[in-house]
């Protein structure tokens, strides 16, 4: 398919976009003397937030934006990439379900998703493992493999896990574009230094981080030389990080797994920003759900710190970067 094909839904997220929250607007709402002073302000932008239940707002945020870009695309499943972390959690709810005692499981699910939940859980359910998406087959069967045999749903996670960073992986590497490739590298990193960093200070053995992460490189880190340093230690894992494209989320972890987080984000909007430019192509269209789901994550923060009586300071240290 041809970038110009896209020329209709660059169009319309063109226009969606002056929907989006500004950087200038974050202040605004940070500044606020409470909750309800912000929901105020959030009402008038047109977020349906009803009492305390700021997370509805958030979740119809996300779907709705989602719903317009499946109206929008020429090819349906072209950014699938975007949410397919999405349909691996779900995977490892359905097994957790099925494997163990898990009630009400179904409001866990993650939406929006490449995938019906519904429709895993049920195939998940009968052991139906032929009837799952191809993404999601070999993943699935594995996953409950391990679960039956090790009843640890921890490893049967971090399995699932690496499942989902190599499908990213994947995915990147067979997407058209310049930007789907470097958001999925990116992508792909920090999910193998979030694992990095938590099996080090949890003084995971080698065995374990090998199956944790995909080796020998994924994301453009020696992940193999990773976990040599890794069983070292957090000390000499963010020492060799610093080495690496990822030196300055490295330096944020220093500080803190939060801080980690809050740069990854804003090196992701960051990239969307710069990627979302262009008039034709799927870029500027995965550019716009990225800025929804900063914008998501950020008011998130800000709700939730305000609901809880948090200082301004604080809740200003944990925000994200917005797209706008």
């Amino acid at each position: 398919m041809r970038d110009t094909d896209y020329a209709y839904a660059v169009a319309r997220i063109r226009a969606n976009e002056n929907g989006l929250l500004p950087n200038s607007a974050v202040a605004q709402l940070i500044a606020c003397p409470g909750y309800e002073e912000a929901v105020k302000q959030l009402r008038s932008r047109g977020l349906d937030i009803v009492g305390a239940d700021y997370e509805s707002a958030l979740k119809e945020r996300l779907r709705s934006s989602w719903a317009l870009i499946q109206e929008i695309l020429p090819e349906k499943d072209a950014l699938d990439w975007l949410i397919i972390e999405n349909d691996f959690y779900n995977l490892k709810i359905s097994l957790k379900a099925e494997y163990g005692d898990l009630k009400g499981y179904e409001r866990l699910f993650a939406r929006p998703s490449a995938f019906d939940p519904a429709e895993i859980d049920r195939a998940i359910a009968k052991h139906e493992f032929e009837k799952l998406p191809e993404l999601l087959k070999e993943p699935a069967e594995l996953g409950f493999k391990v679960l039956r045999e090790t009843d640890f749903a921890q490893v049967s996670d971090s399995v699932l896990d690496r499942c989902c960073i190599e499908t990213m992986a994947g995915l990147a590497e067979k997407a058209k574009d310049g930007f789907a490739k470097e958001i999925n590298r990116l992508r792909c990193a920090f999910a193998c230094i979030r694992t990095f960093y938590r099996c080090t200070l949890l003084k995971k053995p080698e065995s374990f981080m090998t199956h944790a992460v995909p080796t020998p490189v994924c994301g453009g880190l020696d992940t193999a030389g990773l976990i040599k340093a890794a069983c070292d230690g957090p000390a000499k894992l963010l020492e060799a990080l610093s080495h690496t494209d990822f030196a300055d989320e490295s330096e944020a972890l220093k500080s803190s797994s939060a801080a980690f987080e809050i740069m990854c984000a804003d090196r992701l909007t960051e990239t969307a920003r710069e990627g979302g430019k262009g008039a034709f192509g799927p870029a500027p269209v995965a550019a716009y759900y990225l800025a929804v789901v900063a914008e998501t994550e950020c008011l998130r923060v800000i709700l939730s710190g305000k609901l809880n009586g948090e200082p301004n300071e604080v809740i200003s240290r944990r925000a994200r970067r917005l797209y706008v």
